[in-house]
């Protein structure tokens, strides 16, 4: 169990890790998890009925799908007006929200159980280079919609040089270590935020 195994030989088809348990009514199961990586890792655990279980992931699947279609249609929407309008600002935010989506269905577990099962080094990058690229175009939208250009030089330069990081990391990604990426998108997005607030 884990991700560097394909999406096909989970027990269940499931984008989290869920293990079915058979438990004796009134019995006491002991179990032991041994866990080890080299990569973030979050280990929310519980124990659920299965009928209950179902029934609140479908709850959860229809939340995050509702989520992914209001931000998609936003997207679409200012890709009408960018075409109405021809104003970068708005292709640059049609981008922005589009990546930061896949982003976030990979960082959800949705893209690895629909997009690409069968190959886990690509759901692993996936995560790290589509938040280096979300960082990327966050950073160009910020220039553009905020005309930094014009109205605040140093401001510009800081997050023009951001946006080199965040592609040179999106293209280092391949090459480096997982927890090496993460130190790196880490820092780029603290100074990133720092950067867009301060404009």
């Amino acid at each position: 169990l884990g991700d560097t195994l394909p999406f096909s030989e989970r027990q269940v088809d499931h984008r989290n890790f869920v293990i079915p348990l058979e438990i004796q009514e009134r019995g006491i199961l002991r179990v032991v998890i041994r866990v080890q990586t080299n990569s973030s890792m979050r280990i929310p655990l519980s124990l659920w009925h299965p009928q209950s279980f179902f029934e609140q992931d479908g709850k959860t699947v229809v939340l995050q799908g509702i989520y992914f279609g209001l931000a998609l249609v936003m997207a679409l929407y200012n890709l009408f007006v960018f075409f109405g309008l021809r104003e970068r600002v708005y292709l640059y935010y049609v981008a922005f929200v589009t990546t930061f989506v896949i982003f976030q269905t990979s960082l959800g577990g949705f893209s690895y159980q629909f997009f690409w099962g069968d190959s886990p080094w690509w759901a692993e990058k996936n995560l790290l280079f589509f938040w280096a690229l979300a960082s990327l175009l966050g950073c160009v939208f910020a220039i553009e919609f905020l005309e930094l250009r014009k109205h605040a030089k140093n401001h510009f330069t800081f997050l023009s040089g951001l946006c080199w990081g965040a592609g040179v990391i999106a293209l280092l990604i391949f090459f480096l270590a997982y927890p090496t990426s993460i130190r790196l998108l880490a820092v780029l997005l603290f100074l990133g935020v720092v950067g867009c607030l301060s404009a």
